[in-house]
């Protein structure tokens, strides 16, 4: 298991209504089946500033997430995956892009229309 923080200013990819507020903590965990085949594993917890999208004031918010992707190395053929497939992630030579990986799963666990509650709203 590996497990640390991520500094604010390394999540370049949050923006436009969503900002960090401070380090991100995450989690991640491979796991190597009887086949051989990779899996990875997380969870993370990231405090964020989000634009409510009723009165476009800034409000901190906390985006939590879990994720767990098969590994497959990205083949010289070019083959591709389809929507059919499990959930993977394809990494290149062996590598696997930790920083993006997470960043992606923030992106995706981020609410898709922000608001404070209807009493805190101005």
């Amino acid at each position: 298991m590996l497990a640390g923080t991520i500094s604010s200013d390394r999540l370049t990819r949050v923006d436009g209504i969503f900002g960090p507020r401070d380090t991100l903590d995450a989690s991640l965990r491979l796991v190597q089946d009887r086949d051989g085949a990779m899996a990875v594993s997380g969870e993370f917890k990231a405090p964020l500033n989000a634009q409510c999208q009723r009165c476009l004031e800034w409000m901190p918010i906390e985006v939590n997430g879990e994720f767990e992707l098969d590994l497959v190395e990205r083949s010289a053929s070019g083959e591709e995956f389809s929507a059919e497939d499990d959930v993977v992630l394809e990494i290149d030579n062996g590598r696997l892009p930790l920083l993006e990986l997470i960043e992606d799963e923030l992106i995706l666990a981020c609410p898709m229309m922000p608001a404070h509650n209807n009493e805190a709203c101005h």
